[in-house]
């Protein structure tokens, strides 16, 4: 899996689901981090991390579909302003 696929993946999930602008930080092919701002981290989180859950279930999905069974480690946190 390349990191545009993965850049590809989190447009298609964020972009709906919070207001501000995140960042995105990719050190490696196997690890994404994520940074939100305050006000849309309970988006991201979601009722008892039902959401997190969710999205972290598409990233297994897909990097099995696309990455040869590779895992990807996606966290998500707040970011500090």
């Amino acid at each position: 899996m390349t990191i545009d696929q993965l850049e590809q993946l989190v447009a298609a999930i964020f972009d709906g689901i919070v207001d501000s602008k995140y960042e995105v930080h990719y050190p490696d092919e196997e690890h994404v981090e994520l940074y939100f701002a305050k006000a849309d981290i309970g988006k991201v989180i979601g009722k008892g991390g039902r959401t997190a859950s969710a999205i972290r279930r598409i990233f297994r999905g897909f990097s099995e579909a696309k990455g040869g069974g590779r895992r990807i480690s996606v966290e998500m946190k707040e970011r500090i302003e």
